[in-house]
């Protein structure tokens, strides 16, 4: 039978995947696979569009669903854990009211509902089956932005007070939003890329190439963003460097590190090898396609190192870390 304690780290990681894909396929179709200079210009283009198109309503509705239903398991098994209570007597409507109402997380959770309820109101309203990026694509890039960095408010961030509180919680809502738009756009990336794998015509293989770049350049920036929010949330949670290594919070964290490095070197050979070498290919479809195969493969493998991060910080939010050593 599952331990009360690995059922949270499966509803917590599955919660921050969804979220993550949410605003990853968002920022990836809206602003990443884009054509065109001006603004009433830009479009989603040939094959890449087909790519895209295809895949993103069921993504976005299958990620939108199971941010809920892992919420809502999420806040039940936080009213068991803090009521102390057997899972019958602390699932009441009055227990899960003392949450919400009670607690950070509880506020926190009521603002990732809110989001989530208009997320939805703006995918059916505006964003259904458009094919022109626009005001409305930045809209719902900012709901769903707002959706993942208020996850920041339910971790270990909420242990601080004043500003040292304010500086921790910003920098985990800038650590989650920099690992959202990498993550979360090597799935659209790797369905742009499979449509290359049969030999396309060579103005296909350099809008793809283009993309790879776009995304390459994003995925660059977000590496920075996750290793200087990442150096802060260490001084927060790690007494000592020693405590990656002799506490249960260092170790995953220090898995955490190697995953992420082995990451950085895929996306690397990526940017600096894989990418140029399809854009030079591009007017040789077997080329083009070979290369386009091998980038693929590559972002597939960065993706589930990814998810294997996502289950390592759902682990990482329930185990405590380190106390500083008294004086």
């Amino acid at each position: 039978m599952i331990s009360p304690e690995a059922l949270l780290v499966a509803v917590r990681a599955v919660h921050y995947g969804a979220a993550i894909v949410l605003f990853g396929e968002i920022v990836f179709a809206g602003f990443v696979a884009v054509e065109g200079r001006r603004a009433d210009e830009r479009s989603l283009a040939g094959e890449a569009a087909t790519a895209i198109h295809r895949r993103r309503s069921p993504v976005i509705a299958t990620a939108w669903a199971a941010t809920m239903v892992s919420g809502a398991l999420w806040l039940v098994l936080a009213a068991v854990g803090m009521s102390g209570r057997p899972f019958a007597e602390a699932v009441t409507p009055s227990t899960l009211a003392n949450v919400l109402a009670a607690t950070v997380f509880g506020q926190a959770w009521s603002l990732r509902a809110v989001l989530a309820l208009a997320l939805l109101g703006l995918w059916l309203g505006w964003l259904e089956g458009s094919e022109r990026p626009g005001s409305a694509w930045l809209l719902a890039a900012l709901v769903a932005g707002a959706l993942l960095a208020s996850l920041a408010w339910a971790g270990h961030a909420n242990a601080e007070i004043g500003v040292e509180g304010w500086i921790h919680h910003a920098c985990d809502a800038a650590h989650l939003l920099a690992a959202g738009a990498w993550l979360g756009g090597l799935a659209p990336l790797a369905a742009v890329l499979g449509r290359l794998g049969g030999g396309p015509a060579s103005h296909e293989a350099r809008r793809c190439a283009r993309i790879a770049a776009r995304f390459g350049n994003l995925a660059a920036g977000c590496v920075g963003v996750l290793v200087a929010t990442g150096i802060v949330n260490a001084y927060f949670l790690l007494p000592t460097p020693l405590s990656l290594v002799d506490t249960a919070y260092g170790k995953l964290l220090l898995a955490k590190i190697l995953l992420f490095a082995a990451m950085l070197a895929i996306a690397a050979v990526n940017r600096m090898r894989l990418t140029p070498a399809l854009g030079a290919a591009r007017d040789d479809p077997g080329l083009a396609g070979s290369a386009a195969r091998r980038l693929r493969r590559n972002v597939w493998i960065e993706q589930a190192l990814g998810f294997a991060v996502i289950l390592i910080v759902a682990a990482l939010g329930i185990t405590p870390p380190p106390m500083p050593m008294s004086m």
